[in-house]
């Protein structure tokens, strides 16, 4: 009869052989996936070979875009939709086109991939119809606005934001609130790279009351970038009748860049406002719109008890072309001496 240490001793070496069976089961895994990769990335390098000397061809001559489809198998068609996508993300304009016009008959099933369950399936799907699928697959690519990934959605505004979708402008607005978390001024410039044909619908979702504040001031933003002189009047009834913070400093920003001396009187009421942020954002209008009358309550805001209003002030100073002022203050002592100072060595603000 087996001892307790005899059968402690039959239990460990079951234990070490399943251990043993179990690394070895691993190891043969690993090395049967690391074959596979191999022979798919063997693969892989085979077929970009024998695709890259047409592709490149057809773009230099396009006339030759036919015999690019002659060596592409059916089973290959999505690799090679693969393989260009890599291209079209180097490249732009006419060059991309006709990449496009290469993908465009192997991009149906890319379609159908938008309406997959698994998001990662969707992302890539999205950002190839994005790169090279419109305006055919427009459709798709403006439902993937309303995905329930915000990477997706991501991916499908910025696809729409291109010079070439400017009609799209009004779609991404539509649903630009669910990226409220994004950083404001990426998501403005995002919109801004559209060009001035995405003005009129900037111009509208800044001047709508029931739109999403966050909303109106990435709009503002946005047309701040494309200096937008239709937006000014806009502009100045948000400053004159809003309250909320984020919309009146960027509405005032907007009017430092586009404003007119008809709108200095909604900018002044705002110099007076007890918030230091709306303060030093009307300071820096009123420089831009203001007039000679405007100097002494610039000069005025030097001693506000905020720095950022102070400095604002010192800008809105040498905006207005009163750098006489400040080179008086400079050669004084004190704090307005040091900031004088410092205006007067950066540039000019416009």
């Amino acid at each position: 009869m087996f001892g307790f240490r005899d059968t402690a001793l039959v239990y460990l070496s079951y234990v070490v052989a399943g251990l043993l069976v179990t690394a070895v089961s691993f190891a043969l895994f690993a090395l049967n996936l690391r074959a596979r990769t191999a022979l798919r990335e063997k693969r892989w390098r085979r077929l970009s070979d024998r695709w890259r000397a047409p592709v490149l061809l057809a773009l230099t001559e396009p006339s030759t875009m036919d015999a690019v489809h002659d060596v592409i198998p059916p089973r290959d068609r999505l690799h090679f939709v693969r393989f260009v996508l890599e291209y079209a993300q180097r490249v732009r304009g006419n060059e991309r086109e006709i990449l496009g016009r290469l993908a465009k008959p192997y991009l149906a099933p890319l379609g159908e991939r938008v309406w997959s369950r698994h998001s990662e399936v969707r992302t890539r799907a999205v950002r190839t119809l994005g790169m090279l699928g419109l305006p055919d697959h427009t459709d798709e690519v403006v439902g993937a606005l309303d995905d329930p990934s915000p990477l997706v959605a991501m991916i499908a505004a910025k696809s729409l934001a291109r010079k070439e979708h400017a009609e799209h402008a009004a779609d991404i607005l539509l649903y630009l609130k669910r990226f409220e978390g994004w950083s404001r001024n990426f998501m403005a410039s995002m919109l801004a790279s559209i060009g001035p044909d995405a003005a009129p619908a900037l111009r509208a979702s800044l001047a709508s009351e029931t739109e999403v504040i966050w909303v109106r001031a990435v709009s503002a933003e946005a047309l701040r970038m494309l200096r937008d002189p239709y937006a000014a009047d806009t502009a100045a009834q948000v400053v004159e009748i809003e309250e909320d913070r984020e919309l009146l400093a960027s509405a005032l920003r907007l009017l430092s860049e586009v404003g007119r001396p008809t709108h200095v009187t909604v900018v002044r009421v705002r110099c007076a406002s007890p918030d230091f942020v709306i303060r030093s954002h009307a300071l820096t209008a009123l420089g831009i719109v203001g007039g000679e009358e405007d100097i002494p309550r610039i000069e005025e805001a030097l001693g506000d008890e905020s720095p950022w209003v102070a400095i604002h002030a010192a800008r809105a100073l040498k905006a207005a072309g009163r750098e006489d002022i400040l080179e008086e203050l400079a050669d004084a002592k004190g704090p307005r001496a040091l900031l004088a100072r410092q205006v007067l060595s950066e540039e000019v603000l416009r």
